[in-house]
């Protein structure tokens, strides 16, 4: 791009002297980068009758010599010039005028070197942060000499040094950071503050140079623009520690701030000028138009080859063009396989224009064509479609018809609109669909061409200077001069209630499920009904009349059918489930399960449920019982079942059903520990933590045991409590629901990884499981790369070694390069790209996790009163009610309070004797059988209470003994 800008500045020259004779050298004029060059030589020889024209050409190939050679040597004689010696006196005076290279000596001769400057001369940080932070220095909130004293945050310190290295750049303070008060005053009094801010920044060499540079860069967009004065920075500027050239990561930002303060003091325009091209003056016919087929499409080499945009690299793996033309195609009757054949046959034609770069990825072959440059410059700054007809008259442009298409067919930059001659810019994007939904929606008669383009461009967020808008080639749209209209169509009900069926792309449903919180989150706050059509445009920025978007709908239909909180009012609309008029939510009979439309496996569940309130539930009385000692081994063994979750298997730790909480007395020593899980002859050590109310197996172990045994997700396991053998806890695989293994389940459980994941420092490998086990379809190597790379810099040979030599990444059948994650093997061991075998640690961190409302409920049976608190059987806590309790209490008046005190310590001390009476029997049981083991057990689990209840009764006592004073 650096190079298209400086041959447009060179081509704007009229007039240069050589550099040792001062010769006259006049630019008649410039066509496709071939300088007309008129000397008095020449003209002399023309008027002889010498020559036929008063002038020479100078070919590009000699101007891209010496800008080639300027760029790789940095100082340059005419010596260095083989193949435009003759032209070496013109050239050297032609490039000696851009601003950024100076004339000198080199070996004693006449030459050119390229000026250098430092990353210090290029602002850290946009102008508008510097100026509010100019406003704080002039209040006296802080001053730029003491930054590293006043704040202690080293980022906070790091992004406000940037701010005042802006402020060094416009002169209100000196290198010393100094504050020029006089300078500060006279800015912040004036009524031109810009122009004041444009005179200090064109006194820059830096900016001044780059802002004489832009000032003949008509023929590029502004993010051209920006990518050019990168290529510039990159070029010139150096880092004053090492002398190095400026990286190009640290490139990016300041060339974005270079061109932002240049836009901000209106040195540099926003774009181009978008020309009006010929409209029809009249109203055009009027037909029945269906709003769900947009009225301009592409053909299928036109739209791959804009899905070969996508990638900086221009080239993209076979699933991923299906999947752009499957989002993009018009047809939305066309199936999967349909979609393969238009792929296959662009792809694979004996003169595809396209070829497989490597391993599933494919690229076009001539990516850009050279002779087509011309064209190209003079369409995008223009914004016109043009017709090979077109191309050849004004251009001037000899090849035959056949010849011009197929060269615009082979180059990624143009694409053809469907059923038309006119080809337009891949990289434009027409936004003739945005027009009319916002025509449509805002209900208006009709609207000027260039307010409505705005008002998109604004909305939608786009950029400007690749937006067009085609309203001549759309049968929806009138135009009457610069008015537009449109014709109304089928409603949006009438469509949405269509029958018509779709298929859903799995990578869609995916990419649902990644933003299922989000999904629920908008209709949990919405408070009211909402519409499908409501919730694809607002999470995913896709309006009704786009091609996707009936895929989009059916994908969040599929998943908010599996969704218990969310219930489905009508067709298309959802409401939340709390949000449901209680008239509607009292007659719903249903009994919900964790899994949508499971079904119990207690066959006699009906009976249960209606006699739950006769139930004999075990509680925390008679918990300690269970670990009597007992020879009776059918009823000595008590069950609790969890069924394993595809959330569940990838983070390594879930949910303790809460029939094994209240049987054994292990949960209720403390708010975490570790227990001994047996499964067959191994056993495993699991780690435990209350958390938000409800209690966590995880851990190393837990992990361990899921890889041993290859436990996938819909995997049923039993929880068996040894009244024999208190602290053990027997787990058996005794089943398996599909249903936890649904593709709706898992979609939901990778919007939960998507919504948890933690940005901590992880090893590739997790990160690459992560990454894959919220794409269960498969990922190619190279976007899987990608994706690491942007949260750790890594490398093909770390990626593909490690995809290769561990067994639970596994190759897509059918897909070339892809690979997906097999849950089964996770594992925390895995072998690196070095062939070592690591040992990769568990999440040791539960977080407070939104849990199934079944989870949420609190157990059947169970009187609140008699559950003891947490909080009095932790040994390290100082309180024996919560913050939550404490604000209560706080709210009593005091005789209230007391009373409620009083309560609580005559409970507290019935429970200390019905605890000890249970200690005492079930010693005195252990004792006759001599199983002393058990006893000591006992002993090491209670502890924790016994000192708790030491405590209550040293409380109470001092309570009594200050009562009597």
């Amino acid at each position: 791009m650096l190079q298209q800008l400086v041959l447009g500045y060179l081509s704007t020259l009229k007039e240069i002297h050589t550099l040792g004779t001062g010769k006259v050298n006049k630019i008649i004029s410039v066509e496709l980068n071939e300088f007309y060059v008129e000397t008095e030589s020449s003209k002399a020889k023309y008027l002889a009758g010498e020559k036929q024209q008063p002038y020479d050409s100078i070919p590009e190939s000699y101007i891209l010599e010496v800008w080639k050679t300027l760029c790789e040597q940095r100082t340059i004689h005419a010596g260095d010039l083989q193949k435009s010696k003759g032209r070496s006196s013109f050239l050297l005076a032609l490039f000696s005028k851009l601003p950024f290279v100076r004339q000198t000596l080199k070996n004693g001769r006449t030459a050119l070197e390229l000026i250098e400057y430092y990353v210090s001369e290029l602002p850290e940080s946009n102008i508008t942060f510097v100026l509010d932070f100019l406003d704080e220095v002039a209040a006296g909130k802080i001053h730029p000499q003491t930054l590293s004293q006043q704040i202690h945050d080293k980022n906070l310190q790091r992004i406000k040094s940037s701010y005042r290295q802006g402020l060094r750049l416009l002169g209100f303070i000196d290198g010393r950071f100094n504050v020029n008060s006089e300078f500060v005053d006279q800015y912040r009094n004036s009524n031109e503050k810009k122009e004041i801010l444009k005179n200090q920044i064109l006194k820059l060499p830096y900016f001044f140079m780059v802002n004489t540079l832009l000032s003949a860069a008509n023929n590029l967009n502004m993010s051209e623009k920006i990518k050019a004065v990168k290529e510039l920075g990159l070029l010139v500027v150096r880092n004053p520690i090492g002398g190095n050239l400026m990286k190009e990561s640290v490139g990016d930002k300041l060339s974005r701030n270079t061109v932002s303060w240049l836009q901000y003091v209106d040195l540099l325009d926003e774009g181009i000028t978008e020309n009006s091209i010929s409209m029809d003056k009249g109203v055009r016919p009027m037909q029945t138009v269906n709003k769900s087929t947009p009225g301009i499409c592409y053909s299928n080499i036109s739209l791959i080859k804009k899905a070969l945009l996508q990638n900086s690299d221009n080239i993209l793996p076979y699933p991923e063009i299906m999947l752009y033309l499957k989002k993009n195609w018009t047809n939305l009757n066309s199936t999967n396989e349909d979609i393969k054949r238009i792929v296959d046959l662009a792809l694979y034609a004996p003169k595809s224009y396209f070829y497989e770069v490597e391993e599933g990825l494919w690229g076009i072959k001539d990516k850009i064509d050279a002779r087509l440059n011309h064209i190209y410059l003079y369409m995008n700054p223009r914004k016109i479609p043009l017709k090979i007809s077109d191309m050849k008259y004004r251009l001037k442009v000899y090849e035959s018809d056949d010849v011009l298409r197929q060269m615009l067919l082979s180059d990624i930059r143009f694409s053809q609109i469907e059923n038309t001659a006119y080809w337009v810019l891949s990289e434009w994007v027409i936004i003739n669909n945005y027009v009319y939904d916002y025509i449509f929606k805002s209900e208006l008669l009709g609207i000027d061409r260039e307010k409505a383009i705005e008002k998109v461009v604004q909305f939608h967020k786009l950029d400007k200077e690749k937006v067009i808008f085609l309203p001549q080639f759309d049968d929806r749209f009138s135009v009457f001069g610069t008015r537009i209209e449109i014709k109304r169509t089928l409603g949006m009900n009438q469509i949405q209630n269509e029958t018509q069926e779709f298929e859903v792309p799995v990578e869609i449903s995916e990419e649902v499920g990644r933003l299922s919180y989000k999904i629920i989150n908008f209709i949990k706050e919405s408070k009211t009904e909402v519409t499908t059509n409501q919730i694809v445009n607002h999470v995913f920025n896709v309006i009704e009349n786009h091609p996707s978007f009936s895929i989009y709908s059916e994908a969040v239909k599929d998943l908010l059918e599996a969704v218990l909180e969310i219930n489905q009012v009508e067709e298309h609309k959802w409401i939340y489930r709390n949000e449901a008029p209680l008239l509607q939510i009292e007659n719903d009979k249903k009994v919900y399960y964790a899994v949508k439309n499971s079904l119990p496996i207690i066959e006699n569940v009906k009976e249960l449920l209606d006699n739950k309130n006769q139930a004999d539930t075990q509680s925390y009385k008679n918990a300690i019982h269970f670990s009597r000692y007992d020879t009776k081994t059918t009823e000595d063994k008590l069950n609790a079942y969890h069924t394993v979750s595809y959330y569940d298997r990838v983070k390594g730790y879930f949910i303790i059903p809460k029939a094994l909480i209240e049987m054994s007395v292990l949960f209720r020593q403390s708010n975490h520990g570790k227990v001994t899980i047996q499964h067959e002859e191994y056993r495993y050590e699991w780690n435990w933590e209350k958390n938000a109310n409800k209690h966590y197996f995880f851990g190393d172990g837990v992990m361990d045991f899921f890889a041993d045994y290859l436990i996938e997700p819909g995997h049923k396991l039993s929880f068996e409590i040894d009244k024999q053998v208190m602290y053990l806890i027997r787990v058996h695989k005794v089943g398996f629901d599909e249903r936890y293994a649904s593709e709706q389940q898992r979609y939901l459980d990778i919007g939960r990884l998507v919504e948890e994941s933690k940005s901590v420092n992880k090893s590739i490998f997790s990160l690459m499981c992560e990454t894959l086990a919220v794409h269960p379809s498969g990922m190619h190597w190279t976007t899987l790369q990608d994706k690491i790379s942007e949260k750790r810099s890594t490398t093909k040979n770390t990626v593909t070694n490690l995809l290769s030599r561990n067994e639970c990444f596994e190759q897509v059948e059918g897909k070339k390069g892809y690979w997906k994650l097999n849950i089964s093997k996770l594992s925390r061991y895995y072998i690196n790209e070095e062939n070592q075998e690591m040992i990769e640690p568990a999440e040791s961190e539960i977080d407070s996790l939104e849990v199934d409302k079944e989870e949420d409920e609190s157990p059947i049976g169970v009187p609140i009163e008699e559950e003891l608190p947490d909080s009095f059987i932790n040994d390290e806590t100082e309180t024996a009610v919560s913050s939550v309790e404490l604000n209560e209490l706080q709210q009593l008046d005091t005789q209230t309070l007391i009373q409620q005190i009083e309560s609580l310590f005559s409970k507290i001390a019935e429970d200390e004797l019905t605890f000890k009476e249970s200690i005492s029997e079930v010693v005195q049981e252990n004792f006759i059988h001599g199983n002393i083991s058990a006893i000591e057990e006992l002993y090491k689990s209670v502890e924790s209470n016994i000192k708790f209840f030491e405590r209550v009764r040293k409380l109470e006592n001092e309570r009594e003994r200050k009562n009597e004073e």
